[in-house]
């Protein structure tokens, strides 16, 4: 039990990390590479990208797992988990909400333009280079365990789980407004009042509904503001 949650308390501060860093990294590649920043953030009260969250903490249980396995084996497993990641992250926003958050539709050998060969060689690579980390990342998470930082870690992780479910609401919502569906309980009023369309799109600038958006419309939204 006292293993499971030291692996739990990693992973959670290695989430807050990686999805943090993921908000940083995405926004400088956006500001090189459309002229602007965008911070690609996944909640709505959090500057985290969860995507980037899950694939970090999963990069660290893999470089555990895998420790004993030869480089090209894990190299292949961590490309298969990044993959796995954004399938099931795409195909949640897609299917459950009918918007998109990403789309490498027009890329070599993806699927459904949840995930493409590309970025899962990319999740190899970073799996490998984050296992060479991983003695200084153990050193760093040990600090953690410290009884000063013991509440901040429950703080944290009570959080993010208030976060990720407001935002699940707010994002449902969002979907129901724009089918036409009626709020039906006060909670979902509540939500509408509280978390508009506005709203919602400026916090997720990137994502756009498959049925009237395109990809484009994140590249060309603050040109179009500005008009």
């Amino acid at each position: 039990m006292d293993s499971l949650s030291v692996l739990l308390r990693h992973c959670l501060w290695l989430f807050v990390f990686g999805g943090l860093l993921g908000v940083l990294l995405e926004g400088v590649w956006w500001r090189v590479r459309y002229g602007f920043w965008q911070a690609h953030t996944t909640l709505l009260w959090s500057p985290l990208c969860t995507i980037y969250g899950f694939g970090c903490a999963g990069c660290y249980i893999g470089s555990l797992a895998f420790a004993g396995q030869p480089a090209g084996i894990r190299f292949l497993l961590f490309a298969l988990i990044g993959a796995a990641v954004e399938l099931v992250g795409g195909a949640l926003v897609y299917y459950g909400l009918g918007m998109r958050a990403w789309d490498y539709s027009d890329t070599l050998l993806n699927f459904k333009g949840f995930v493409n060969l590309k970025m899962a060689l990319m999740w190899g690579l970073i799996g490998c280079m984050f296992q060479l980390l991983l003695p200084a990342l153990d050193g760093l998470l040990a600090l953690a365990a410290h009884p000063a930082l013991t509440g901040a870690s429950q703080f944290a992780a009570l959080f993010l789980t208030a976060d990720t479910v407001v935002t699940s609401m707010a994002l449902y919502r969002w979907s129901r407004r724009h089918a036409g569906t009626a709020a039906q309980s006060a909670l979902g009023r509540r939500l509408d009042r509280r978390y508009p369309d506005a709203k919602m799109e400026k916090r997720f600038n990137n994502w756009y509904f498959a049925d009237s958006g395109s990809a484009r419309d994140a590249r060309t939204r603050p040109a179009a503001e500005k008009a």
